[in-house]
């Protein structure tokens, strides 16, 4: 089952589809070159009505992945030129009925046809009616309208199909947070996610909780899922240098059509859960290696030597990196996507100082790990179609631009 394109939620374009709880194993066989068959790569159980689906292995053999191509085959963006072609922040992005809608942090909504010429724009900075005291997200809603989140005014704003505006949904103090709204459902309500509580003692690495919250049609807190787990090293605010916590666990999730798919655990292990009947089934995997090396401890003193090198005396940061507590596991993940066929794809988790290609791991429909895709370094993925990629592209000058590449299944 898809969820329809005219009302995804931003970062979701498609959905896994559910299943009975399964009550026999179901076992993957690879078939080798010379037709043999080797270890199965997952099984599928049942634990208490919960389908457990666990891979051990991607179930392509060679020469079966899918690929990306390695040059776009779309580009939208100037460093210099028509400002409609400049882009500051951009705040989403996707592509509909022969469209391409992209939310700019200048407040800006622009819409472009599928060459990528500007065709018309929306909204500014403000407080009025179809203004934005930040605009964060823009995505299609119900019909062909568009929905945007500002979190200063804490209201979702609906406009028509030509950007005209149509009506503002407040939202209660609950879903003002870093996370705030997250897109709208199916069924024209709306889920949000509230900021996370942490509970210790300064310079532990604590465990926090967060949930989400499902708002109805006119912004009233009907429903909440959760706790989730986050992870922080609780700060001390007084200390003469504030690192960020190393490598913490990343609480993640995306709409589906009546539910959510979540990632909260050190592992490779996304619930998922329905509206309505809770937990109905859990998504493991074993394939990826997420132990912690001296490389990752490496990676992490250097960049938080770059972050903090103006402001910072040189032997109190350096005194402060010494003493960093690492965990043992890099976490699994840092973004989750549902393209268009049902498949999930979960990116690897990678920094904002990691350099090179992202990879992600690609879940049938019926949750088996089918394997693991290759997208383009500076690469921000935000739409998996059928045979397209949309994302956002930075350059050197960190220079934003919208790049389309195609994908061959």
């Amino acid at each position: 089952m898809a969820l329809p394109r005219s009302n995804r939620p931003p970062g979701t374009v498609g959905a896994l589809r559910l299943g009975p709880p399964a009550v026999v194993v179901a076992l993957g066989l690879v078939a080798c070159d010379s037709g043999s068959v080797s270890s199965p790569t997952y099984s599928v159980r049942d634990s208490a009505g919960v389908e457990i689906v666990e891979s051990t292995a991607p179930l392509w053999r060679d020469g079966e992945a899918w690929t990306v191509s390695e040059e776009p085959i779309l580009r939208i963006g100037v460093v210099e030129g028509a400002p409609e072609y400049q882009f500051s922040i951009v705040s989403g992005v996707f592509e509909e009925d022969g469209r391409i809608v992209v939310g700019d942090a200048s407040g800006e909504v622009r819409i472009f046809d599928r060459t990528g010429t500007f065709l018309r724009a929306f909204g500014r900075l403000g407080d009025g009616p179809g203004e934005f005291g930040r605009l964060v997200w823009v995505q299609p809603f119900l019909g062909d309208s568009l929905l945007t989140w500002d979190p200063r005014g804490r209201r979702l704003s609906v406009f028509d199909h030509d950007g005209t505006f149509v009506r503002a949904v407040s939202l209660p103090p609950i879903a003002w947070t870093p996370g705030g709204a997250s897109g709208a459902l199916d069924d024209g309500t709306f889920l949000g996610s509230s900021t996370a509580v942490f509970r210790g003692r300064t310079g532990e690495r604590v465990v926090g909780e967060t949930h989400l919250t499902v708002f109805s049609a006119e912004g009233d807190s009907a429903r909440s899922l959760g706790p989730f787990q986050v992870e922080m090293e609780f700060p001390d605010f007084s200390a003469a240098v504030r690192l960020s916590t190393p490598y913490p666990r990343i609480f993640l999730f995306t709409q589906r059509p009546g539910g959510v798919l979540v990632l909260d655990s050190p592992r490779l292990e996304i619930q998922d859960i329905s509206f309505d009947g809770g937990l109905e089934r859990i998504l493991r995997a074993t394939h990826l290696d997420l132990v912690l090396t001296d490389e990752h401890r490496a990676s992490y003193r250097a960049s938080e030597r770059e972050r903090l090198a103006e402001d910072t005396d040189p032997g109190a940061l350096e005194t402060a990196l010494v003493d960093v507590r690492f965990p043992q596991t890099v976490p699994a993940s840092s973004q989750l996507l549902l393209d268009s066929e049902g498949h999930l794809w979960v990116r690897h988790y990678s920094t904002r100082w990691t350099v090179g290609p992202e990879h992600w791991s690609v879940f049938d429909p019926e949750g088996v790990l089918l394997g693991v895709v290759e997208t383009p370094e500076r690469l921000q993925v935000r739409q998996i179609e059928q045979d397209f990629l949309l994302g956002i592209w930075t350059d050197d000058l960190d220079v934003r631009y919208i790049r389309e590449y195609a994908l061959v299944r």
